[in-house]
């Protein structure tokens, strides 16, 4: 074989060795468009839920806490938000009740040792501030229903109403799913309170742990 027939039947192997791939490519982007081809499915681009300029009423949420005091806790929250942009708003206010009682294990210690549990049980406490939600999205529930949601931050301060007055640092994090423009499941809401609380022996840091699920109205 000459050069120059060498050189074409090499110029014919590269232009086929690199064709081939682009070949296989475009069959491939083919297929995949015919499986993914347009359908009735609904396609929403904008936000369905706007809540700029509105007010938003949290609750009642209902769960538990944990402070590891040998009480079992039970808060009832209700809260009052303003949102200035659909991203940023203002918890004006938060009420929480608490119900509690000693749990078994705590029931069972103190029958047998006579043990006295040092703690200071609120009722009542109260909070306000901030809350952030940077994500915002939406899921299929069925076949045509679509509940969009937002992850919402939370950093507030507040007052828990023991024995003696205690400042509250609470961060939270909550999931809020929209099943209408006006009503939506909070599901969960979970938020650490940090504060300290006199007890017999000093002063002890406590953090207490709540998960709470319920209702929100947006107006």
């Amino acid at each position: 074989m000459n050069l120059p027939t060498k050189r074409f039947v090499l110029a014919v192997t590269a232009l086929f060795a690199f064709s081939l791939p682009a070949l296989a490519s475009e069959e491939w982007d083919k297929m995949m468009d015919s499986k993914v081809a347009p359908s009735d499915a609904p396609i929403i681009t904008n936000r369905a839920v706007t809540k700029a300029g509105k007010f938003s009423v949290i609750g009642p949420i209902i769960g538990f806490s944990d402070r590891r005091d040998l009480y079992d806790h039970y808060p009832v929250s209700l809260g009052v938000r303003r949102y200035f942009s659909e991203n940023h708003a203002w918890e004006i206010a938060r009420v929480n009740y608490e119900m509690y009682s000693l749990s078994a294990v705590a029931s069972d210690v103190i029958a047998n040792t006579g043990y006295v549990v040092d703690a200071r049980q609120a009722r009542w406490s109260v909070s306000s501030g901030y809350v952030w939600s940077p994500i915002y999205g939406k899921y299929a529930l069925g076949e045509s229903k679509l509940v969009h949601f937002d992850i919402a931050l939370g950093l507030s301060l507040g007052l828990r109403f023991a024995s003696s007055m205690q400042v509250t640092l609470e961060p939270s994090l909550a999931m809020i799913h929209y099943i209408t423009p006006y009503f939506s499941l909070i599901l969960p809401e979970i938020r650490t309170k940090v504060y300290s609380e006199k007890r017999t022996t000093g002063s002890e840091m406590i953090s207490e742990f709540s998960c709470q699920v319920g209702v929100g109205w947006l107006f």
